[in-house]
Parts: structure tokens; sequence; C-alpha cells
């Protein structure tokens, strides 16, 4: 939605949210969508609910008859597929972008006002019910009185600063720089805990970085561009707090940092330097022809088998590219490192020198 955001013929964006949308999801009108629209998951899905699960509570229970259940993997799908019919309904002059309970739209604001009146009178029927208290139009200054206009009688909150879509900033440029320094800080206050930790447990400490910590930046780096300046901080407090304290090693030349900062079969660590990997494939990916799911017209049902054929092609082009650029990289920095510390070098990426 970043991009529908930015674009000229755009005026708002509205983020909907609902109440306790998988709880209250009309279980029967739902399993008949999924054996109409995707009769592959039909079997399992209705074989698991077909009957009234039972909930326990004491020596007593009651039936569970509406919804999916918590921590089911298939409850997504469910879901996805269950308001489909919804989603097609929705169809107005705007982009849409759904997951799971939260809905996006952009456009022109007398389009998206006629898709949300779409919203509150057909929602009900699908047991879509839209939380106005987290329900948001983030608008462009220029067409703020028309938003207040449009929308006076809504109780939506109107901004035009931005809001979080889908754990992601969108909206003005002062708006996401606020949004990723308070996050910034969160991590290194967390870098600085667990810098602690890896004094004594640096095992435990790097499986806790590498496998929990990171993606909660990485997912940031790889929706929000132009953000690497706001990430020192970050950088900092990896370099000079955690590797040091899972290394042993206080003062890291940059060689040294380049070296951890190789992916694990190349002889390093995997620990990118943050800001750095904002410039990465990744978003030139998204911004390129190369991801094809991205020019998918709103009006098609299905992604082409084409474009499905395109996705996958792409994705092993970038995983070729990062693997030619990382043993590049390697050997680049081998020569810059000690004998010693070649040898370990190649001990690490599995050969005998």
């Amino acid at each position: 939605m970043r991009s529908v955001f930015e674009d000229e013929g755009t005026e708002a964006i509205l983020l909907v949210d609902t109440s306790n949308a998988f709880n209250t999801l009309n279980r029967q009108a739902a399993l008949r969508n999924v054996q109409n629209l995707c009769p592959v998951l039909a079997p399992i899905l209705v074989n698991t609910y077909h009957n009234h699960a039972k909930l326990f509570i004491g020596g007593e229970h009651i039936l569970s008859r509406e919804g999916t259940t918590q921590g089911d993997p298939l409850a997504m799908a469910m879901y996805g597929i269950g308001t489909l019919p919804l989603i097609l309904h929705l169809r107005e002059d705007v982009m849409q972008c759904w997951y799971a309970d939260d809905a996006t739209a952009g456009g022109k604001l007398l389009h998206i006002r006629a898709w949300w009146e779409k919203v509150v009178s057909l929602g009900p029927q699908y047991e879509y019910h839209p939380n106005l208290t987290k329900t948001c139009l983030i608008v462009k200054p220029e067409h703020l009185q028309a938003a207040e206009n449009l929308f006076s009688n809504t109780g939506i909150k109107i901004t035009v600063q931005g809001h979080k879509h889908l754990g992601s900033p969108l909206g003005t440029r002062s708006f996401i720089e606020e949004f990723v320094r308070s996050k910034v800080d969160g991590w290194v206050t967390e870098i600085e805990k667990l810098s602690k930790i890896a004094a004594f447990q640096p095992q435990a400490a790097y499986a806790a970085f590498t496998h929990g910590l990171t993606s909660r930046w990485t997912f940031l780096m790889q929706t929000v561009p132009d953000i690497e300046e706001l990430l020192h901080p970050l950088e900092d407090a990896i370099r000079h707090q955690f590797l040091p304290a899972i290394t042993g090693k206080q003062d890291l030349n940059d060689t040294e940092r380049d070296l951890l900062s190789l992916p694990a079969r190349s002889g390093g660590l995997g620990i990118n330097k943050s800001y750095q990997y904002c410039l990465s494939a990744i978003w030139s990916l998204q911004q390129s022809d190369r991801a094809p799911c991205l020019h998918h017209s709103p009006a098609e049902h299905q992604l082409p088998r084409a474009d499905q054929a395109d996705q996958l092609q792409a994705k092993k082009a970038v995983r070729n590219d990062n693997r030619t650029a990382a043993t590049g990289e390697a050997e680049a920095i081998k020569q810059k490192l000690s004998s010693s510390q070649q040898v370990a070098m190649e001990q690490a990426r599995g050969r005998h020198p």
C-alpha cells in the first residue's frame, strides 16, 4: 500500500480492523466457500470443523460453534477463503489490500467512502464487524477538509500524519522517521540486555539474536525504504556490545566486522550490518519487474500461473545473486585477514587449508 499511497492519484488510505474476527467467522458458510473456491483444502477443513468442538470448563463443557480454533495452522487460510466473497463484493474503484481481518483501501475519497459503506452494510453478513476504534483514514494534507466533510458522521479517525499498517509505518516522512526511531530505541535496549546474557551464555544469546531479534528489524527494512541512516544506533549496539560479548574481543576492526556479517557458510556469523542490509536487493526486488504479484490487477481473482512461475524464478535469482555476492565478499575479506585468521575462516567454511 505504500506505493498506492505515494501515487499522485491517491487522496487517502483507509485502514480497517474488526472486532474478534476469527472467533465470529460463520463456520458453515466458510466451509461452503472453501469447497467452492479451494477444493484442495476442503477435506481437511471439513473434517476439522464439521462437528462442534467441546471446550471443557471444570467438569462441564460448552460447544465451539463459530470461528476458527486458536492455534490451528489452517486458521488463516480458512478465514481468508471464508471472507473472499466479501472482498469480491467490495470491488470498487479503489486498490484493496487484505491480510486476515485487516482491510485497506486506497484511492479517491469519494470511492473510499463508497467502499466503506459497502463494508458496513455487507460485512455483518460475513460476520465482519468493523472496529471504529482501530479504523483510521490517512489523508494527504491537501485533501484533509474534503475528508473531514465526507467522513464526519462515521466516527473514523482522520490523520494527515500516518498510522501503522501491518507492522510498518505508512504516512508522512516525519511520521515514518519517528516510528523507526522509537523501534530502534527499543531494539537497542533489547540488545543491551541480550549482551549481558551473552557474557555467560554466548550460544544461547546468538540463537536468540539470529532466530528472534533480527526478524523484528528485517521486516521493517524490507517494507520501509531509505531508513539506513536511522539504524546506526542499532549497528553501534551490535558492534560495540553484542559482538564483543559473544566473541570475547572488545575492539573489532572493520575487517573483522565485515567477516562476522558474512553467512555462516562463508565463514561468518550471519550478523548483518543493519544499515547496509537496507541497501540490499530485497527492496530493489519489490520495486522491479521481478516482483510480478505487485503489478497484479485487483480485479483478477487468482494470480496467473505465469506470474507464479515468475515469482519462483525471481526468488531463485535473488538467492543466486546473494550467494554469488557473499562468495565474492568473503574472498575479498579473506585477503585482508592475517594468516591465522584465514585458517580459522577456512575451517569455519568446512575447508581444510
